[in-house]
């Protein structure tokens, strides 16, 4: 009788042993996802920082623009003038970013949509309703490899 219980405490242990190094692991995943989520916010920040020193540059210079464009309509130099906008709207799509109302969200989608090639065009109209699901991290990360194919 005794070796019989001694036999199901071991078996118990060692379930146990098992069941704690399979959660372990578990913890162990999800502190690396979080590490690297943090790295990427961190990133976010800095680039959204530098972003806002550039649109605070822009809003400064907004009058210089306006005159610069009242004088190439004064000339009549119209091309001059297309030009000159043109140039001004690549600036504004250099500070553009998607907003998502999650810090980390929008750290992961403005990171993949700044790495994209030049040839791919990405458009995002609504909700992104899959935010308030319980593992944003993994649904962002599925939603992107969804839209991105193989190329992310």
């Amino acid at each position: 009788m005794c070796i019989v219980i001694t036999i199901l405490v071991s078996i118990l242990l060692l379930i146990l042993y098992f069941r704690i190094k399979h959660y372990h692991s578990l913890l162990k995943e999800r502190e690396t996802i979080n590490q690297k989520m943090l790295l990427l916010e961190e990133k976010h920040y800095k680039e959204m920082l530098k972003k806002n020193e550039d649109l605070r540059a822009f809003r400064h210079d907004y009058n210089f623009h306006i005159t610069a464009m009242q004088g190439f309509v004064a000339k009549l130099d119209l091309r001059g003038l297309k030009n000159y906008v043109e140039h001004l709207s690549g600036i504004k799509e250099q500070m553009y970013y998607i907003s998502t109302n999650n810090s980390v969200c929008d750290a992961i989608v403005n990171y993949f949509y700044e790495n994209l090639d030049k040839n791919i065009e990405f458009k995002c109209d609504g909700k992104f309703l899959f935010f308030a699901h319980h593992k944003p991290y993994i649904n962002i990360f599925q939603f992107i490899k969804k839209c991105c194919g193989s190329s992310c």
